[in-house]
């Protein structure tokens, strides 16, 4: 069996409280628009309706909304969650065209790689507002662990980007 590559630059936790995953899942808890409300910056209207449609119960966007809230306070950088590699989140795509202009990179970033297929890049893009830096945070929650197939295209990930790669781990408190 391979070994996993080294490709976590840094690692972060963040301990959460098990009744915020739940008022986050729960439509009448208001949790969601108190997030948007003190840090709209973070999502966009994609990300919002990701989080408050159906799919709400399946237990879907919590760390990646926690981890970009904790970042954020943390470093002061903003983010692109999930799907920034999707052209059909625009307002996504629009600051990822600002923030890597190289066309190598942008293309390896946002298309199916011919060997890797389908494997997707971290689960949040970090920058500072006046777009200056970047680099890439994958959010790993209680039961999440990374594959050896996400580290060997974010091996290449890293190459073709010269980007780092930090890893938030959540943890449930009682």
């Amino acid at each position: 069996m391979q070994a996993i590559p080294k490709v976590i630059s840094e690692e972060h936790i963040f301990p959460y409280p098990k009744v915020l995953r739940s008022q986050f899942e729960d439509e009448s808890s208001g949790l969601i628009e108190q997030w948007v409300g003190g840090y709209g910056f973070l999502f966009d209207k994609d990300d919002i309706r990701l989080a408050t449609g159906p799919q709400r119960k399946l237990r879907k966007h919590f760390v990646e909304w926690y981890t970009a809230i904790k970042m954020f306070e943390k470093i002061g950088y903003y983010s692109l969650s999930e799907k920034y590699e999707c052209p059909c989140h625009t307002v996504k795509q629009d600051i990822l065209k600002k923030l890597v202009p190289d066309q190598r990179a942008f293309q390896f970033i946002v298309e199916d790689h011919p060997v890797h297929g389908k494997i997707q890049c971290p689960d949040l893009l970090l920058y500072k507002p006046d777009f200056s830096d970047w680099f890439f945070c994958e959010v790993k929650g209680p039961r999440d662990v990374l594959r050896l197939e996400q580290a060997l295209f974010w091996q290449e990930l890293i190459e073709v980007t010269g980007k780092r790669i930090v890893q938030a781990n959540l943890t449930e408190t009682a």
